[in-house]
């Protein structure tokens, strides 16, 4: 992709969190039995990203933290001059963006490797939830 600034999602029909099959891997599985509903509703569920498209730049301030629902995402670092180098990978259940908290920039770029889904949960909610 080498700096390529493609980014775009949709939206589709998702089912709440305490119903998916991935709550236990996700943040629900920390909660409360009775906190998951309310969790639920800050959490925007049912966004996709189609294959070679980021979920996130390098550099870009933090605005969600995502969970990757259905799909592989590549998490990569693109030198100054240009070259790749693969860093990660979030599979299924996998929180994204976390390491962008403490200086509220991501770090890597984070680009779908197939058609993938996510959920998203915006800063201003976490901290809520915090």
């Amino acid at each position: 992709m080498g700096g390529t600034r493609q980014t775009g999602s949709t939206t589709q029909p998702a089912v709440a969190c305490e119903h998916c099959g991935l709550a236990r891997l996700c943040f629900p599985a920390a909660l409360p039995l009775h906190e998951v509903p309310r969790f639920s509703r800050l959490v925007r569920r049912g966004r996709t990203l189609s294959a070679g498209l980021h979920l996130c730049h390098a550099g870009d301030e933090l605005q969600a933290v995502y969970i990757v629902r259905a799909g592989t995402l590549k998490v990569v670092h693109t030198t100054p001059a240009g070259a790749e180098s693969v860093v990660g990978f979030c599979l299924p259940g996998e929180v994204v963006g976390l390491d962008a908290i403490a200086n509220q920039r991501h770090a890597h770029d984070v680009i779908a490797l197939e058609n993938s889904s996510y959920c998203a949960l915006s800063l201003d909610k976490l901290r809520q939830l915090v």
